[in-house]
Parts: C-alpha cells; structure tokens; sequence
C-alpha cells in the first residue's frame, strides 16, 4: 500500500486547467523535473523515457518505472499532465493555475532483491492495476480552489472519485499562501466509491492484519463484531449531523462488508464553510486523537453528511 500512496501522492502533486498553455518539450522537461523532485523520485531510482509534448498539446512519458525505497516497482504507463500558466511553476517556484494529470495504467509488483523472486512476481502480474486522473483548478479573483476530478480506476473491480472546492486561497506569492493557511475554507465535498471487488483485492490483507487477532475468534466472527461497533456507532450520531436515511444508507454498506458490491456516495454538506485551515492550524498543536477531534465539535451543528447506498444488483 506504501507504493499505492505514492502513485497517489505523484498524482496529486503533479496534476486541470482553464485556459490551459500549450506544452512544450522545455516546459514539459523542467516541470518534470520539479514534479520527480517534489514527489521524492531521485534519477538513481526512476527510469522513463523522456518528457515530450504531444500533438494535441499536453506532456507526456510513455513508461516510467520507480523502485525507490517501496519494497516494489511502480509502473505509470502514458502519464500526461498539462498546466495552466506554467511559469508560475517553472520560474517562480509557485503552484500552476491549473493542472491536469491522466495516468493510463498504474501497476505495481514486489522488488525484494531476489532476481529470481522478482522474476517470478513479475510472471505472476501485478500486485496493484488501476489508471487514475486528477483536475485541479485555482481561481485567483474569487480565491478558490476547485477539485473538479480526481479519480482512481480499477477496471471491472470499481474505483472511486473525489470532488471538492475550498474558498480563501490565496495562491498568489508565498507570502499570500503562508498568510491564507489559516484562511482555507471547505465549501464541497463528495466522494464516490464504486465496489466491484477492488476492496478485497487491494485492502483485505492490510486491513485483516491491522484489525483481526490472529488467536481470536475466528474472522467471521471478528469481523462481524466489527461491523455491529460500527452500526452502534451510527446509532449515537446526531441526526442532525446523519440524517436517519443516511445512516440507514451507511448502515446498508456496511452490512455488504467483507465483500461490497454497489456505489456509495457521501457528500459533506455545511451551513457555513468550514475553516479547515483554522482547524487544522490548531490540530497541529494538540497531540491526542481525542482533543484533535474535539476540534470540530463547535462545528458539527452546521454540517450534515448525505449518504446514498446503491447495491449492485445480484451482488454478494
């Protein structure tokens, strides 16, 4: 999972745009080079082929191979990313207006240091298989920031996407971006997950290992405790905070556990925006779980989670 987050991580870091510049090869080069040395890819650990514009105006690597310090190879096959006002980047060291990144295929296998193993994972095919796409737009006038897509996909296992915009950005010079931590405020947020078996695939060993004893009861038993803590634990959510055909929603997907099979979507709905920068300034002061969490208290009156279950028909 540590190669997952850094697939993710590069994705985030590197990727939409109005307006968008057309790439040149000079800019496609420079940006990647700030891009692989922002995400922690050292040239000794990274092997691809060279940064390119395309025809149609975006950069482009066809194959790029990563083995730094993950126990695994990260493969990204036709990585594209275009920016908008890419100077800002390039010249000054600041975030584009605007970044696009499509991956079309992320794969990882294991890289222990036996040949012979390696070698044999690799016939075996990968660990981890998905394309993904990130769309991120910066609005200097109005001060927001726009997570119009950002999505990872699994082929016929699911996937999910996240949507969201943020207001009191200010992107502008450094000296703005420091001054605007504080000032970030969360508008939307929506997130989408499609479960066709991409959460077994991916998640089950982590999870079980985190989560079960292995001298317990059996796992079926574990884990079914598990899940009736976690309905229980709806039960004490406010309603007004879970609205009950939310929780009816949230209860329905965790009755579909360990195998899910349909499209739950949860959407963050406020009264007022919410000052994540704020929150997350003091978070950073406080050490236990606990009183971080007792940081968004004040704010629970104002927020409502809207949950919808959608079971895929015939799944088990």
């Amino acid at each position: 999972m540590r190669a997952l987050a850094a697939v993710v991580l590069a994705v985030a870091l590197a990727g939409p745009a109005a307006a968008q510049d057309r790439m040149s090869t000079a800019v496609c080069e420079a940006s990647w080079d700030i891009l692989a040395r922002t995400v922690g890819w050292p040239p000794e650990d990274t092997r691809h082929d060279p940064p390119r514009a395309t025809d149609d105006g975006w950069c482009g690597i066809a194959d790029l191979r990563w083995t730094g310090g993950v126990s695994h190879e990260v493969e990204l096959t036709d990585l594209r990313w275009r920016l908008g006002d890419p100077v800002r980047l390039i010249e000054d060291g600041l975030p584009p207006r605007s970044v696009e990144v499509e991956v079309g295929r992320i794969a990882t296998w294991p890289e222990i240091g036996n040949p012979v193993r390696n070698y044999a994972y690799r016939l075996q095919g990968p660990q981890f298989e998905g394309s993904g796409a990130l769309r991120l737009q910066w609005d200097g006038v109005a001060k927001a920031l726009t997570l119009n897509e950002f999505v990872m996909d699994f082929g016929g296992l699911g996937g999910f996407g996240v949507t969201a915009r943020a207001s009191g950005v200010d992107l502008a010079d450094r000296a703005a971006m420091r001054r605007s931590l504080g000032t970030v405020t969360l508008e939307t947020l929506t997130l989408e997950v499609t479960a066709t078996g991409f959460l077994e695939r991916y998640l089950a060993v982590p999870l079980a290992e985190a989560l079960l004893d292995p001298d317990g009861p059996v796992p079926e038993a574990q884990v079914a405790r598990l899940i009736a803590r976690a309905k229980a634990a709806l039960a004490e959510v406010d309603d007004d905070l879970l609205p009950p055909r939310s929780r009816t929603a949230l209860a329905a997907a965790l009755d579909s556990l360990p195998r899910p099979r349909g499209t739950l979507r949860v959407q963050l709905q406020t009264d007022a925006p919410l000052p994540v920068g704020e929150i997350l300034t003091d978070a950073l002061a406080l050490t236990p779980l606990r009183a971080r969490l007792d940081l968004l208290r004040p704010y629970l009156p104002q927020m409502r989670l809207a949950a919808t279950w959608t079971a895929t028909r015939g799944g088990q």
